[in-house]
């Protein structure tokens, strides 16, 4: 029997927990030059869109 994010998070609420969504983030563990890299390289791609 499987239970329901719903229903868990009534129990936890119920026993005075907290539910709160957790966004996970990996800024800090990438390469900052490849990401620099690609990010210039999504900017000239938008660009040549725009320019069509």
């Amino acid at each position: 029997m499987l239970i329901g994010e719903g229903i868990v998070k009534l129990i936890c609420k119920q026993a005075g927990l907290v539910w709160k969504r957790v966004r996970k983030s990996l800024r800090t563990k990438r390469d900052q030059e490849d990401f620099n890299t690609a990010k210039d390289e999504i900017k000239s791609l938008i660009q040549q869109y725009k320019d069509k």
